[in-house]
């Protein structure tokens, strides 16, 4: 390998894995270590994954969905898995909407708290494919 040839293409490809850290540490900052879903704070430890905090993809990775902040969401761990299981979902005007087993009528909850860039706002267009897997057509 000669002196022009820089880090080569192997280390190019490398890279790309840091891809999900990078987001991840991108929207944590952007939403100040704050939960979107229930306002809640947490210190920044430096260190990923952060232990009560993650990024939830509204569309997932292996669904075509992108690290992209109109795709995601910074939320507790416990919220991640509910808006996993769909028992926690999102219009389109960001009202949270909540559903329980056995409830008739889902109950409405607050808006996501949501940073003060927009550029950081989940985009309508994921939500509503969130939304798709689990309701009714």
């Amino acid at each position: 390998m000669g002196h022009g040839d820089g880090f080569g293409e192997g280390f190019q490809r490398a890279l790309t894995l840091d891809d999900g850290v990078m987001f991840t540490q991108l929207m944590l900052e952007a939403y100040a270590h704050r939960c979107a879903v229930t306002g809640e704070r947490f210190a920044d430890t430096g260190h990923l994954p952060h232990p009560e905090l993650d990024v939830f993809l509204f569309q997932p990775r292996d669904a075509g969905g992108a690290y992209t902040p109109g795709n995601a969401v910074v939320v507790e761990n416990g919220v991640k898995r509910l808006l996993m299981a769909g028992l926690i979902l999102v219009e389109a005007d960001y009202r949270l909407v909540l559903s329980a087993p056995g409830q008739a009528e889902p109950g409405i909850a607050p808006r996501l708290h949501l940073p003060a860039d927009a550029a950081f706002w989940p985009d309508p267009e994921h939500l509503a494919y969130h939304r798709s897997f689990f309701r009714p057509h």
